[in-house]
């Protein structure tokens, strides 16, 4: 009968724990993490803020996560300054804290904006949605995601992330955070307002973590057509691409 107590103590425990989990949680500091980079990538030009080794890993559960829909709070981002190109697949490296199965998807996002000041909201100019990561061992060890993406067309600083519905659960996975790197990234995050003493809307990861961070583990497979006659073909931006009922309905 103690046996039935105690497992019964412990059940409670264990339920009391996840009902309490905040809207927002890290797995920690680390210099020792190791990365696991997937076999056969394709050998074009890759672009990156992140100096390819990451100290910490962050996310957002519970109410820090409202719905599937724009403005996404609860999404990351990383914003990219760079000339006229193509962008052919995009890369997410993640970790997990303690389950050895996860089941969730994430929905890829890029928007206008982020390097001079933060991402629109308003503009949502790529979806894709179900993405299914597979690369995801225990922290602290990283493993990089190839996600393959329809080739979008850039000119402008934008940005490039995710949001994962973590609303009713705790986390399955955990963004790798590059803590110590030399600078120069653009990491975003999108609160939700009023959510406990944070500031709201798009912030910097610190104001949140209270950790500086130099850049997420987001990364873009690029081509450049720096030298290629410019084709504005793609509207970057305009009231037709950005609106999201139109967007959504590209990848239905």
């Amino acid at each position: 009968m103690k046996w039935l107590v105690s497992l019964v103590a412990v059940l409670a425990v264990g339920l009391f724990s996840v009902a309490l989990a905040g809207p927002y949680s890290s797995l920690g500091y680390s210099n020792e993490a190791v990365v696991i980079e997937p076999e056969g990538r394709p050998g074009r030009l890759e672009v990156a803020n992140h100096d390819g080794t990451f100290e910490d890993a962050f996310c957002w559960q519970g109410a820090g996560c409202v719905g599937s829909t724009p403005p996404y709070y609860g999404c990351f981002a990383e914003a990219f300054d760079l000339t006229y190109g193509e962008v052919n697949g995009i890369s997410i490296w993640l970790t997990r804290g303690g389950d050895d199965s996860f089941s969730s998807d994430l929905d890829i996002l890029v928007w206008d904006g982020g390097v001079l000041s933060s991402p629109e909201d308003a503009s949502v100019i790529e979806v894709f949605p179900g993405a299914i990561p597979t690369n995801v061992p225990m922290w602290d060890t990283v493993g990089r995601n190839d996600f393959p993406v329809t080739t979008f067309t850039i000119h402008d600083p934008f940005s490039v992330g995710y949001y994962s519905d973590f609303a009713g659960t705790n986390c399955d996975w955990f963004l790798a955070v590059d803590r110590d790197g030399a600078g120069g990234g653009h990491p975003w995050t999108n609160v939700l307002p009023d959510l406990e003493d944070l500031p709201d809307g798009w912030v910097t990861p610190d104001q949140v973590w209270g950790a500086p961070v130099a850049s997420f583990g987001i990364a873009i497979d690029f081509t450049d057509l720096s030298d290629a006659p410019f084709d504005d073909d793609y509207d970057h931006g305009s009231d037709e691409s950005s609106t999201w009922a139109q967007v959504k309905a590209l990848y239905r």
